[in-house]
């Protein structure tokens, strides 16, 4: 996929989106009872089954009451060893932790941008490399290359939606990426900045739910499998990172396309060929066993 054009070009691609031991109360006579816990002690013998010792107390005879005996009994119960533990099996969240640690990342140098943008204008009369390094520094790979392949298609749609939140916000300050001064009589004007900026702003206020909802629905998928780098869900992650970046930057685009579905992607029947929502697109192998993805547009 290109990179963003050159000032000047108008916004012209949007329309390819889309225990117990109980305790017995004896009255009456004083009685001495005695709890043996069968360990390894004296003389047990180890194995044996818990022991209970009685003890009987036998008041003398009165002249006006018969002779009468009084008897305690407390028993000591060994609980059984507890069963083993199983742990929580894996879920998608392991699959997605270097996703979310870049989403999180790039997140936070946008707002930094965004800042620095915001603290020299508007109306802009220059950009200075201060600003201009801010935004270079929110860069979208780290994020689309940490999108594994093997998701089943709802989580898929759910993280790829993530990336086109990120993909608004950072191609909406495009303009600012290059330290240069502003003429008004050219484009992009400082008019032209602010709607620019403007693209970014539904992607940015809806980030963090979505990105919680990611998280929320990682963590009750199972974990996946990923298949070989060679296969085609590996090729088919490359083309909707590729076609997020292409609505939103290529062009002449400047952000605003979120996506909330995912296109289709159809191969055809020439090799590494096909199209995804309506962009042609050439998908090669290469010698170390990847992809390359184009999609040809504009």
């Amino acid at each position: 996929m290109t990179s963003p054009p050159e000032p000047g070009r108008p916004p012209s691609w949007r329309r390819w989106l889309m225990a117990g031991v109980a305790a017995v109360a004896v009255s009456g006579v004083v009685t001495a009872v005695v709890l043996v816990a069968n360990h390894d002690q004296e003389t047990g013998t180890p194995g044996a089954s818990p022991t209970t010792t009685t003890s009987a107390t036998t008041p003398p005879p009165s002249q006006n009451t018969p002779s009468s005996t009084t008897t305690s009994t407390t028993t000591s119960t060994v609980a059984p060893p507890p069963g083993p533990t199983t742990s929580n099996p894996p879920t998608a969240s392991t699959n997605l932790a270097r996703f979310f640690a870049a989403a999180d990342k790039l997140d936070r140098q946008l707002r930094t941008a965004a800042a620095a943008i915001n603290g020299s204008g508007p109306p802009w009369k220059a950009v200075s490399e201060p600003v201009a390094k801010a935004v270079r520094t929110a860069d979208l790979a780290p994020v689309a290359t940490a999108i594994p392949a093997g998701l089943p298609r709802a989580l898929l749609r759910s993280v790829v939606l993530v990336y086109s939140d990120l993909a608004s916000r950072r191609y909406a300050m495009a303009d600012f990426s290059v330290a240069t001064t502003i003429d008004p009589g050219t484009y992009p004007n400082s008019g032209d900045l602010l709607r620019a900026l403007g693209n970014g702003h539904a992607a940015a206020a809806r980030f963090a739910g979505d990105l919680a909802a990611t998280r929320a629905l990682a963590g009750r998928t199972p974990a996946v499998t990923a298949p070989p780098a060679s296969s085609r869900a590996a090729a088919e992650v490359l083309l909707y990172a590729r076609y997020v970046e292409g609505v939103n930057g290529g062009c002449g685009s400047r952000g605003g396309e979120v996506m909330t579905e995912l296109p289709a992607i159809v191969w055809d029947g020439r090799p590494g060929n096909g199209t995804i929502g309506t962009a042609p697109f050439t998908a090669a192998l290469g010698a170390n066993g990847t992809w390359q993805v184009r999609l040809n547009a504009c």
